[in-house]
């Protein structure tokens, strides 16, 4: 594998498992205390 994406697909791989199977192994969903898509300054 190339030297680029050694850690890129490996890593890519684990998260899509986690979303995938999450329940089998007693996770849960953790959701932000905030909201980012109301921004303003």
């Amino acid at each position: 594998m190339p030297r680029e994406t050694q850690a890129y697909v490996p890593t890519f791989i684990a998260i899509n498992y986690i979303f995938n199977f999450y329940k089998e192994h007693k996770m849960k969903p953790m959701y932000f205390k905030y909201s980012f898509l109301i921004f303003r300054l």
